[in-house]
């Protein structure tokens, strides 16, 4: 039986595609993530030229593979550097351990760097699938961390049977957390802040001057346009805030999050955190506010993907931020960069959150 790599074809084989996502990422079942809306929105609906690239494995006909990458456009040296961003990527039980995966990898890659990327981008959490990237090309650039703060234990505790210490332990929290409060606010005076639902957009007349202004300070920085965001955040059933602050009016800092469900704890996640450089220490207003907001919806506990550096300079543990064992690997395969390949492998060179991938 011979392998068939070639370009996937949704309009034949979207339901095998569909079929194999569930079985690859189970915990997607019943959820929306699942869905052919979703799929569609998310391959086929990003402005631009080309909304994605798929590629497909095949054995008599029958999908056993599948790799797929979404443009991503980022400022760097007064130019525009195109990340294919890689997702999705899947092989069949029956396929796992035959060589499938690196084919795969190897021949979509190849078909990236021909269809004119700079390069090609991956946040992988399962260790088990590093090397088959590595075998092919990509390289681990840093590592994201995941980042948790506890809101409220009540949710872990009654899971646990342990509802009753609940009151004692947010006790605790919510004393700890005012200290931390009382600093912060000391430390920061005039600032105001606002939230927005993601129709609130259009509400923030100056988000896209923060973020040409943000862009300045950062070497490899996001292309934040009004075109991307409104596709990024409108996946379908998704519902983000937005929380901004400033200070004598202006404008300083934006949070992007989304409610999610972890292991039945109520969660939301930070897609996005970012600040104006010479205000990179005041982000803890932002993550005190949303704290704020996280328990008035009773939400029990917040997550962020950081890299060590960012973590660092924008000092979340002051708002009680720790670090879990969990981490996420910031992988890239090189295409054309002209002689700039240690320069994109830098960890202080990146901004990279959740928005920079397909998760939230």
């Amino acid at each position: 039986m011979e392998l068939d790599l070639s370009r996937f074809n949704c309009s034949i084989d979207l339901q095998k595609q569909r079929e194999l996502f569930e079985i690859c990422f189970p915990e997607t079942r019943k959820t929306s993530v699942a869905t052919e809306r979703h799929y569609f929105w998310k391959f086929h609906s990003k402005p631009g030229f080309i909304h994605s690239n798929e590629f497909s494995a095949t054995i008599n006909k029958k999908l056993i593979g599948y790799y797929a990458a979404i443009p991503f456009y980022y400022k760097f040296k007064n130019e525009t550097l195109t990340a294919a961003m890689v997702c999705d990527v899947m092989t069949g039980p029956e396929a796992r351990g035959k060589g499938v995966f690196t084919k795969l990898g190897s021949y979509s890659t190849d078909q990236l760097a021909n269809s004119g990327y700079n390069l090609s981008t991956g946040f992988p959490i399962r260790p088990e699938v590093i090397p088959g990237h590595l075998k092919v090309g990509w390289e681990k650039a840093f590592e994201l961390p995941l980042f948790a703060k506890v809101v409220s234990s009540r949710a872990f505790l009654t899971n646990r049977g342990l509802g009753f210490f609940s009151f004692f332990f947010d006790f605790l929290l919510r004393s700890a957390e005012r200290l931390c409060g009382r600093a912060i606010a000391y430390q920061n005076d005039h600032l105001t802040t606002n939230i927005y639902n993601f129709n609130g957009l259009e509400e923030i007349p100056d988000l896209y001057e923060f973020y040409k202004n943000w862009e300045k300070s950062i070497p490899i920085a996001l292309i934040k346009d009004s075109a991307f965001l409104k596709w990024r955040l409108g996946g379908p059933e998704k519902s983000y805030c937005i929380l901004t602050l400033r200070k004598n009016k202006k404008l300083i800092g934006v949070l992007i999050a989304s409610q999610t469900i972890k292991k039945g704890i109520p969660c939301m996640g930070i897609l996005d955190l970012t600040m104006l450089e010479e205000y990179s220490d005041m982000a803890p207003v932002l993550l005190k506010e949303l704290a704020v907001f996280c328990r008035k919806l009773k939400i029990d506990l917040i997550l962020m993907m950081m890299s060590k550096y960012w973590s660092k300079k924008y000092k979340i543990k002051k708002s009680l931020f720790f670090r879990t064992p969990f981490a996420f690997y910031f992988i890239v395969k090189l295409f054309q960069v002209n002689g700039h390949e240690q320069e994109v492998k830098e960890e202080s060179n990146w901004h990279v959150m959740w928005i920079d991938s397909d998760d939230l």
